[in-house]
C-alpha cells in the first residue's frame, strides 16, 4: 500500500505481482512526511496517522468504512500489538499511546523521558521480558530506547 502524494487515497497493490488492485479513500487525510501506516490482520483494518489533524484514520477493510480517532497530539509511528491494539508515538509532547482496536479509546499512555526527542518509530516486543527501563543505542544522531510499563516492552527509535 502506498499513500498518493496528491490525494487522500491509499493505493493497494498485489503482493505477488505488484499490480494495482484498488484505491482506498480516506476523507480528510492531510499528507505530511511524518504520517505513517500499518495494518492489522486480526481486525482487518488499515491505520494511517494524520500528523496535522492529530488523529488516526482507521479503514475497515471488510466493511469498507472509515473512522477517525482523535489522539490529542501529532501522531507519528504506528504499530499493532499481538492483541490487536494500536501503539502510537506522538510528538509535542513526546509520548506513547496504546489505543483499543475496538473503539480507539486510550488503553494506556506513557510520557517518554525528556531526552527522547521526536520519537518516530515504535514496535511492541513482549509482555514478559525483563529489560532496563531505558536502553540507549546511539549511531550518530539515531537512538534506540527500550521502555517498559505495566509489563509491556516497546522499542522507540528516534531518527
Amino acid at each position: 500500500m502506498l499513500l498518493r502524494q496528491d490525494s487522500n487515497q491509499v493505493a493497494v497493490y498485489s503482493i505477488n505481482d505488484y499490480q494495482l488492485l484498488r484505491h482506498l479513500h480516506l476523507p480528510g487525510l492531510k499528507k505530511h512526511y511524518k504520517n505513517d501506516m500499518t495494518s492489522c490482520v486480526r481486525h482487518k483494518c488499515l491505520y494511517v496517522s494524520d500528523y496535522d489533524h492529530e488523529c488516526i484514520h482507521r479503514y475497515d477493510l471488510s466493511r469498507r468504512i472509515t473512522s477517525k480517532w482523535t489522539v490529542g497530539a501529532p501522531p507519528c509511528g504506528l504499530s499493532v500489538t499481538p492483541g490487536g491494539n494500536l501503539l502510537v508515538t506522538c510528538w509535542q509532547p513526546n509520548k506513547l499511546i496504546e489505543l483499543s482496536a475496538d473503539n480507539g479509546q486510550c488503553v494506556r499512555e506513557k510520557t517518554l523521558q525528556p531526552d527522547i526527542e521526536c520519537p518516530e518509530f515504535v514496535r511492541y516486543i513482549s509482555e514478559k521480558l525483563s529489560y532496563p527501563s531505558r536502553l540507549h543505542l546511539n549511531h550518530t544522531t539515531r537512538r534506540l530506547y527500550v521502555a517498559h510499563d505495566h509489563g509491556i516492552v516497546v522499542v522507540v527509535i528516534q531518527l
